[in-house]
């Protein structure tokens, strides 16, 4: 068995399997063993069994109530007149490209006010200190964008550990409900968010999934979700991936054409 195709659900279904075939065997083991007490190994398999924290469970912690009245202070001190809402968009930028920039200013112009949350788990090729610079630079041109650190509770290691093994997945089935859970119930009610924007993804099957599985749940929440067609340069669309491949072979020329003038400039001192 592959062990990058198993995420957090496939793990606990095989947990599960595991424990009740060790149940039906007891018997046999108690024919081996007298002194065998079936409720020893349900005791111990039960304390093994594997389960990924619930999102109503991570919400009654006092780290993520601090997180909760943060946010709510930043909805205060804003105080805006809502005509088209308010939306939000998670991004990585890892690192920030001109794909990012349309995804952003599409978004921007849909709602009043757009809360960009910048993946903070520092996971990535670059640091989040630096995507996070680099997200403000090529949207400081928008007036109606605030630009927030995700924390723990949006695409971190522990809401969404697949994330950050993506670039090795081919079929693994991924468990997002925890950070979409947190997000739809808790985060976007504290900001007044009303709206859930993202880029169409053509290639990565686990934010394709993370992508199907929020539409659903944000749509029952009765959130609008919008997904936005990728920017495209050539026959290709523009991806943070695409450009460390080309950084990787010196293809600078390249880089050039799929990442705004703030972001070469800060790769570009990279370099040197």
């Amino acid at each position: 068995m592959d062990i990058e195709h198993l995420g957090p659900i496939g793990t606990e279904v095989m947990a599960n399997v595991i424990f009740d075939i060790a149940i039906n065997h007891a018997d046999e083991r108690r024919k081996l063993n007298p002194d065998f007490d079936v409720s020893d190994i349900e005791e111990e398999l039960a304390a093994a069994r594997i389960k990924s924290k619930k999102d109503d469970e991570i919400a009654q912690t006092e780290e993520f109530q601090k997180y909760l009245q943060y946010l709510s202070g930043i909805k205060e001190s804003i105080g805006i007149n809502q005509e088209k809402g308010i939306g939000a968009i998670v991004v990585n930028c890892n690192p920030f490209t001109l794909g990012h920039q349309f995804l952003i200013e599409y978004a921007a112009d849909q709602v009043d006010l757009l809360y960009i949350f910048v993946v903070e788990e520092n996971l990535s090729e670059f640091s989040f200190e630096d995507r996070l610079e680099l997200v403000k630079a090529g949207t400081e041109h928008l007036e109606n964008v605030r630009i927030l650190p995700s924390g723990r509770f949006i695409i971190s290691n522990l809401t969404f550990p697949d994330y950050f093994g993506k670039g090795k997945a081919k079929n693994v089935s991924v468990d997002v409900s925890t950070d979409v859970g947190l997000f739809a119930d808790y985060i976007a009610p504290a900001l007044g968010i009303t709206k859930r924007f993202v880029g169409t993804e053509p290639n990565c099957v686990v934010t394709r999934q993370y992508n199907d599985y929020m539409r659903e749940y944000l749509l029952e929440q009765g959130m609008d979700f919008i997904e936005i067609e990728r920017k495209e340069i050539g026959d290709a669309p523009i991806s943070a991936s695409r450009v460390r491949e080309l950084l990787a072979k010196k293809n600078y020329d390249e880089v050039a054409k799929i990442v705004p003038k703030s972001t070469l400039e800060y790769l570009r001192a990279l370099i040197v």
